[in-house]
């Protein structure tokens, strides 16, 4: 198993935070990385490129868009690191989640 990360919680239980995310966010629960790759049906004309950017300009979480790991840009893959406390995690969920209904909804 991995080693415990920061305040002792495992990996495991800092990625379980983002269990309440929900449709139209889609995520593989990561078993051995500090990161994950949440896919988000994006609207039409917008790019993963367009969806980091606008999170990072309205609420400062900096994420990578996935295109820059290779999946197309029209898939609407992100990568986020979650080895922040999980108070800080699920508040940045929280924004994660409100900035996402922002985005499709434009």
């Amino acid at each position: 198993m991995l080693a415990t990360v920061l305040t002792g919680m495992t990996i495991g239980s800092r990625a379980d935070v983002s269990d309440g995310a929900t449709k139209p966010l889609a995520c593989v629960a990561p078993r051995s990385a500090f990161y994950a790759m949440p896919k988000i049906e994006l609207p039409p004309g917008k790019t993963d490129v367009d969806f980091v950017l606008g999170l990072l300009r309205a609420k400062g979480v900096l994420t990578v868009y996935g295109s820059g790991f290779g999946t197309a840009l029209e898939d609407g893959f992100f990568r986020i690191v979650f080895l922040a406390s999980l108070d800080e995690l699920s508040a940045i969920y929280d924004d994660v989640a409100n900035f996402t209904a922002e985005f499709r909804a434009s």
